[in-house]
């Protein structure tokens, strides 16, 4: 089931992720720089939808055959996240081998030191492998099992709010401050941080299937959109660790459910094209500007402004990522489509 006003999301955030990390330097952004210097809460939008998308892709099911299961999903991302790994290795040139076997198995996250070591946006490719081999084990002796989801709710409730009081405990304690780099890694990249963001993705999943019918209600998801700014401008985001979800959620749902000029407009092929090729936009965001630099210099356009330099590097990101999902993501899905039929349709998600 793919929800095509959500796609373009997708493609949003990956961009605003990219200016925070590549155009805060160069743009004057002015009455908007508290949108993009906040923008790395991207990833825990991502961490919610991608909840959200796994229960909408299997919540009708019975049973999640494991075997099949980590084959779509290993499928899904792990072509493109080796392929930006390595274009950083050859761009990087001398690497540490412990830092490339932490990124082959995707485990850098985990470590301390680790996680932003080769292809720095690959850490948050190490926690989502976490949750998608977590999430067969929760659905088939959790939400499988329960014709309500108030329970699972009430649980993942309290394991946000549990997560929100430790990361700004931690933040202000003495460990956090005796190590800085070991404590830094350990609040912003450690993976059971950022459980509560896919867990809350799948009790928001678990209300849309159980309230799926479409409504016009664009005005309200103005009003989300309006909320999430002000929280972005006046809440003290300490870490991205879920806190967003506060907005992130209700916006997904609205989102889902809209059946008025929102879903018309984001529906559009193009726009739902950009979010398909959003994930490539993602992953290659640092080789790629590794890759830009060397070119320029290699040609001389020392002289190119910042700001067109910027957009060069953006069409010239999107151009790759475009290249990606046609001559990899795409061939993927369809083998693994073919091993096994109808069933396939999950990859969409």
């Amino acid at each position: 089931m793919k929800i095509p006003q959500i796609t373009f999301t997708r493609f949003v955030a990956a961009i605003l992720i990219v200016i925070y990390h590549y155009g805060l330097p160069i743009f004057n952004f002015k009455s908007l720089d508290f949108v993009f210097e906040k923008a790395n809460v991207g990833v825990s939008y991502f961490y919610i939808l991608s909840g959200f998308i796994m229960m909408i892709a299997y919540g009708r099911k019975e049973y999640i055959d494991f075997g099949y299961y980590i084959k779509q999903r290993f499928a899904r991302i792990y072509p493109v996240y080796i392929i930006g790994l390595l274009l950083a290795i050859s761009l990087l040139g001398n690497v540490r081998p412990a830092a490339v076997v932490l990124s082959l198995l995707s485990l850098q996250s985990w470590v301390p030191g680790y996680a932003l070591t080769l292809n720095g946006p690959g850490w948050s490719i190490s926690v989502e492998f976490f949750f998608y081999l977590l999430f067969p084990f929760l659905f088939n002796s959790v939400y499988a099992r329960r014709k309500n989801a108030r329970g699972p709710a009430f649980v993942v409730c309290f394991i946000w709010l549990v997560i929100q009081v430790l990361t700004n405990w931690f933040v202000s304690s003495s460990y956090y401050h005796g190590f800085p780099s070991a404590g830094h890694d350990l609040i912003y990249y450690f993976p059971l941080i950022h459980l509560n963001e896919f867990l809350v993705g799948n009790i928001a999943g678990l209300y849309f299937l159980r309230h799926p019918g479409g409504k016009k209600n664009d005005i309200w998801i103005l009003v989300v959109f309006i909320a999430t700014l002000l929280g972005l401008k006046f809440i003290p985001l300490i870490v991205h660790n879920g806190l967003m979800a506060l907005f992130f959620v209700p916006f997904i749902v609205l989102v889902a459910k809209n059946n008025g000029w929102f879903k018309r407009f984001f529906s559009f092929r193009f726009l739902q094209y950009l979010g398909d090729v959003s994930f490539g936009i993602y992953i290659y965001q640092w080789p790629v500007f590794l890759l830009v630099k060397r070119l320029v210099k290699y040609f001389s356009f020392q002289k190119m402004g910042k700001v067109t330099g910027f957009f060069v590097y953006i069409v010239f990101l999107i151009a790759i990522a475009v290249l990606s999902y046609e001559l990899i993501e795409k061939p993927v899905k369809k083998y693994v489509s073919k091993r096994r039929g109808s069933g396939s349709d999950v990859l969409k998600s």
